[in-house]
């Protein structure tokens, strides 16, 4: 039996194009762009590991952009890890709780750099119910030592969950 040669068998391996480094990210965790009520420009899902998606098409409350709390990246443990310039950013987080109906259904923590940031964080209970868009805001955050800012969640109670994440230099 005739082997391959080990470069043939590689040559159809098609790797991951590395993100460059932004100073600014504004991810949704959909599958297209979409420009917010502001203009703002977010991505389609791009820098995350492990997860699932889905989408709600339950209105939310307490916003001019539904679309930014209607789509999540959900699963027991998962991250997004964007590559930024040195510096010190603000990190923003988009919840809205939109299967859940009741406090302690769903509990997780929130890393950044693999420092917990966040802890037993429950969006019902704190955006106050169902349908309500939350924003979690997170100052002085800092790249590690590979030039990254790795957002971990975590989940201790059914599924961690983001809607939606915002990184910009201060």
């Amino acid at each position: 039996v005739r082997k391959a040669p080990l470069l043939e068998a590689q040559q159809n391996v098609v790797l991951p194009t590395p993100l460059a480094p932004s100073g600014h990210w504004r991810v949704l965790t959909s599958r297209e762009d979409f420009k917010d009520s502001r203009g703002q420009l977010w991505s389609w899902d791009v820098g995350y590991e492990g997860g699932e998606t889905g989408r709600s098409w339950n209105g939310i409350e307490g916003t001019k952009d539904p679309e930014l709390f209607q789509f999540e990246r959900f699963g027991k443990d998962f991250r997004y890890t964007l590559p930024v310039p040195p510096g010190k950013y603000r990190v923003r987080l988009k919840f809205s709780e939109n299967a859940v109906r009741k406090k302690g259904e769903r509990v997780f923590d929130i890393y950044f750099n693999g420092k917990k940031t966040l802890e037993n964080f429950d969006i019902f209970q704190q955006a106050g119910g169902f349908g309500k868009a939350l924003e979690k805001e997170f100052a002085g955050v800092e790249p590690n030592g590979q030039g990254m800012i790795e957002i971990g969640f975590k989940a201790s109670v059914g599924d961690a969950k983001v809607d939606a994440l915002e990184i910009v230099r201060e």
